[in-house]
């Protein structure tokens, strides 16, 4: 029974943990291609300036070369990676603060590895009994609510640049 218990909080995190890294991952993508439409845009700009200072096509493709690196290294990078346990259970707690440390302590006692050794004296009924508690008020939990918690900043700014990019090609 313990056991269940223990398998449907480790399920619910794990939904969390995948939901928060679609989340990043989207977030990085709004952010990619807002600046993307951006330099294409300052690129079309530069394009009509040529004629005037030609120095500036090299200006221009250095900036946009140091833009494209810092947009891989801080934006793309980490949106590769999974979302940590650590951050998923404080995301939980920080959406559901009624669950305290629940969710954490619960995780950290694996009755499969309690029942084979039980190195600190641990008292089974006791963990049971959290188990039993944390995944009852868990399943009042959603995990939509935990990832949405926070809007995708810079979506406006992205359909703007999307709007703005349709004219440019239109009127070209």
């Amino acid at each position: 029974m313990m056991v269940q218990e223990y398998r449907v909080l480790a399920a619910f995190v794990q939904r969390v943990r995948r939901g928060l890294t679609l989340r990043r991952f989207l977030q990085s993508g709004v952010v990619v291609l807002t600046v993307l439409l951006a330099l294409l845009l300052l690129g079309v700009g530069v394009q009509f300036l040529l004629s005037f200072a030609p120095l500036l096509a090299p200006v221009y493709s250095m900036l946009a070369l140091a833009v494209l690196v810092a947009l891989g290294l801080y934006v793309v990078w980490p949106a590769w990676r999974v979302v940590s346990l650590r951050q998923a259970l404080t995301h939980i707690e920080e959406t559901y603060p009624d669950l305290h440390d629940d969710v954490t302590n619960a995780l950290q006692l694996d009755p499969a590895a309690l029942a084979r050794e039980n190195p600190h004296g641990v008292a089974l009924d006791l963990v049971q009994a959290l188990h039993q508690r944390t995944a009852r008020r868990v399943q009042q939990c959603s995990v939509a609510t935990v990832v949405r918690r926070w809007p995708l900043w810079g979506l406006s700014w992205c359909g703007g640049s999307v709007l703005a990019t349709c004219l440019v090609l239109l009127l070209q």
